[in-house]
């Protein structure tokens, strides 16, 4: 399941987070991640944040208990909002130098009468108010100078928010991109991510390139990867197919950045450019979804609809399609043949219960006529009204077995295509009494018509 989180647990009792979406929502809260990072039973965190926050209640419980751990926190490119208040639960927090750290005030609705709304107003001051000890704590600020900024939703460059304290170092830039279309104040450097790979992903192109060249790439080597991995690290820009390619080849295959020196997976990592590769790919993707949301919605005043990889993170989740990062014509085409199996299974279900009722009304019938309570040449009409009216079968078991030299009971009423007088002749003829009594049980409409 793809979630707003990835946890990548390590041997040596490490495990790497990736915060790289809005905070909770769409089903998944605090407590799935807090159970997803006690289940690696790592006992240092590495949590890296690009993220313009999301729900304040799952930001808080996260941060608290991140507190309680060994986490070092790494602001890819933006902690805004309630994800500037998960990176504090660092013990060390550093940041891109080309990153952001933004606060503001919470935010929420309210619908009802003025008190109500009032309410509303009262919980939002209490929640600014617990955000600002726990800014004030990390930077040593005074309660007015924090709220100052929280009041003017302040955007800190990375050397700022060093200068801050909100911060302990500042690291080397990075590629990025974080959603920014619910603050007024974003930077404009958060808006767009260069399409010209970075230095450190050209060299990583070029190394794969040339171990393919020395024979190291081993068979399963597309020879399209090749290509464009020399494209790349020309410093021509991607297609945004590629861009989705890559940004599904990372989330499948980060391990690569591990592998042994020269192996073939070693090759694989470089010719997608490496660790600076995989950053800026993720960055450029989620450039894509900032461009496909704005798109969608023409100004400010009309509502902003969900981006579709929320709906496939959804369909992901319920197993309907492969995964989240398909193509929309994939996904269409995963979950219609997904639709179909289930349409599949539920008509072969339905067979197969079909078949076990018939067995089991044909042992029935085949019982009775081994007991000599019906003839056996009227097998198929009384499996067939059997299944056709259940009631059927009482009149069956209610037949006891004929007296020596009696005739078995024939066909039930409505299979037997007797008239009212043949079945009354019929019935007159029998002599013993249980049997005269499942007979009239069995045709007693037809007895009684005149």
């Amino acid at each position: 399941m793809k979630t707003w989180f990835d946890i990548q647990a390590k041997a040596n009792e490490e495990a790497d987070i990736f915060l790289y979406d809005e905070i909770g929502g769409w089903g998944v809260n605090a407590k799935s991640f807090i159970d997803a990072v006690r289940a690696t039973g790592a006992k240092r965190i590495n949590l890296r944040i690009n993220s313009p926050g999301g729900s304040v209640f799952d930001g808080i419980a996260i941060y608290n208990f991140l507190r309680g751990q060994d986490v070092t926190v790494q602001i890819d490119g933006l902690a805004a909002s309630i994800s500037s208040i998960i990176a504090l639960a660092g013990k060390t927090v550093r940041i891109a130098g080309n990153g952001f750290f933004m606060i503001h005030n919470p935010w929420g609705g309210a619908i009802g009468e003025a008190d109500e709304m009032r309410q509303t107003a009262d919980l939002l001051d209490k929640i600014r108010d617990s955000l600002v000890g726990t800014y004030a704590a990390k930077t040593g600020k005074d309660y007015e100078t924090i709220k100052k900024w929280m009041d003017s939703e302040t955007w800190f460059s990375a050397a700022e928010a060093k200068e801050a304290g909100f911060v302990d170092e500042v690291t080397d830039e990075i590629a990025f991109a974080a959603s920014t279309r619910s603050f007024r104040n974003a930077p404009d450097a958060l808006k767009a991510v260069s399409k010209t790979a970075p230095q450190a992903a050209r060299r990583a192109f070029d190394k794969g390139v040339r171990q393919v060249e020395d024979g190291k790439g081993g068979d399963g080597l597309e020879p399209a990867t090749v290509k464009e991995a020399r494209s790349l690290k020309a410093g021509e820009a991607p297609t945004e197919a590629k861009i989705r390619k890559a940004y599904r080849w990372w989330a499948r295959n980060e391990r690569f950045l591990d592998a042994e020196a020269d192996s073939p997976a070693d090759v694989a990592a470089n010719l997608w450019g490496g660790a600076a590769g995989r950053d800026w790919f993720r960055a450029l993707y989620a450039q894509l979804d900032e461009e496909t949301a704005s798109a969608e919605t023409p100004n400010d005043s009309q509502p902003q609809p969900q981006p579709m990889n929320k709906l496939l993170q959804s369909l992901a989740a319920a197993g309907l399609i492969s995964s989240a990062d398909l193509a929309e014509d994939a996904a269409v085409a995963e979950f219609e043949a997904a639709f179909a199996k289930v349409k599949q299974a539920k008509d072969d279900a339905q067979a197969a219960l079909d078949e076990i009722a018939k067995a089991k009304v044909l042992s029935t019938v085949e019982a009775a006529i081994a007991d000599g309570r019906i003839a056996a040449n009227v097998k198929d009409a009384w499996v067939a009204q059997i299944q056709a009216d259940a009631k059927a079968a009482e009149l069956l078991a209610a037949i006891q077995a004929p007296k020596p030299g009696a005739d078995p009971v024939g066909a039930p009423a409505s299979a037997s295509g007797k008239t009212s007088d043949e079945l009354r002749a019929e019935f007159d003829r029998i002599t013993d009494p249980k049997q005269r009594t499942a007979f009239w049980s069995a045709n007693k409409a037809q007895l009684l018509k005149r």
